[in-house]
């Protein structure tokens, strides 16, 4: 829709990550409120749920970049070994 209305493409860029951003906070309060169910709701503190959710979106985008580092190098070390 926004490439039909001719909107630049670092709008679509913003939007598109903000959206992702949208997933990934529903998806992480998602996690807490279902631990709490799973858990006994008086069994649970505050507290516990803020850790729960702060390693989940702290830890996540972590580990994310983790990979997508090991990812890379393994690529570039793939590609100069048996690329010509």
């Amino acid at each position: 829709a926004l490439h039909e209305l001719a909107a630049p493409a670092k709008l679509a860029s913003i939007i598109d990550g903000e959206s992702l951003l949208n997933d990934g906070s529903s998806f992480v309060l998602f996690l807490v409120f279902r631990k709490l169910a799973v858990e006994r709701v008086d069994t649970v503190t505050g507290g516990d749920a803020t850790i729960f959710f702060m390693k989940l979106a702290i830890g996540g985008p972590l580990w994310g970049m983790a990979v997508a580092l090991a990812v890379d190098c393994w690529l570039r070390w793939f590609f100069t070994q048996f690329v010509i």
